[in-house]
């Protein structure tokens, strides 16, 4: 049987190095949505609103609540609360899915971003070519791993890092040796795989996917985290 968290898939796929001196798309892209909120504002005239959730899945809990249920009784009947045949099938549900050989159940996508960065031995003095507009985590995981995130600005139209920008990046050079690059397939959306797999083939770096966002999303029928060395992906529930 299908684990729940499987199963909601198809419903719900759907220190900084240097940055430039002029505004990044990502910063204009910021700047004008949050001075769009705030011309939008309604003035304040005493009255109390109700607040708008974050995240509501009531409705969709109760489509799968008794196959949850059941998930959380069988940890509790095994006592397994680590690890355990939950997390394994899961682990071979989620490599199936993705289309690769093996996955790895992790604390969470933060951990998963980092253990990938150790394991590609990126390390103290590496620099790690990201974008600017993502989740800090992106960059943090980078830092923690000991190297340094370059920024390559993003594509206004797709909202992901531009592989133009990562290829000036990587042209212009500089007296640190750029390691990895991490892109971030945002809203679902893959970043353009051809040709950043292009340029780590040409500079010899190794690629670690951030598709906490993007499990179920594809490029060219490939699966987001099917590309790079190593991929993380999140079952936050704003993500899936």
């Amino acid at each position: 049987m299908r684990s729940p968290t499987m199963r909601l898939l198809p419903r719900f796929r759907n220190w900084i190095w240097s940055l430039p001196r002029e505004k990044s798309s990502a910063v204009r892209i910021a700047s004008s949505v949050t001075s769009s909120i705030k011309s939008r504002e309604p003035k304040s005239t005493g009255k109390k609103f109700d607040a708008v959730p974050l995240l509501d899945l009531r409705r969709q809990y109760q489509e799968i609540r008794s196959e949850v249920l059941a998930a959380i009784e069988r940890v509790c009947a095994s006592q397994s609360f680590i690890l355990g045949p939950e997390v394994e099938a899961l682990e071979g549900e989620v490599a199936a899915f993705a289309g690769v050989g093996d996955a790895i159940g992790c604390a969470s996508g933060t951990d998963a971003l980092w253990l990938a960065l150790r394991a590609a031995s990126v390390q103290p003095g590496d620099v790690v070519v990201t974008t600017p507009f993502s989740f800090f985590a992106s960059a943090s995981a980078i830092v923690r791993a000991g190297a340094r995130p370059i920024f390559a600005d993003i594509d206004p139209s797709t909202l992901n890092i531009d592989p133009a920008k990562v290829e000036a990046r990587l042209q212009a050079g500089g007296s640190y040796k750029v390691r990895a690059l991490l892109p971030v397939h945002l809203y679902g959306q893959c970043a353009d795989m051809d040709v950043l797999q292009r340029l780590c083939d040409e500079y010899q770096l190794t690629m670690i996917e951030d598709a906490a966002q993007a499990i179920g999303g594809t490029w060219r029928d490939r699966r987001a985290g099917s590309f790079g060395t190593a991929a993380a992906f999140s079952f936050y529930p704003r993500k899936i």
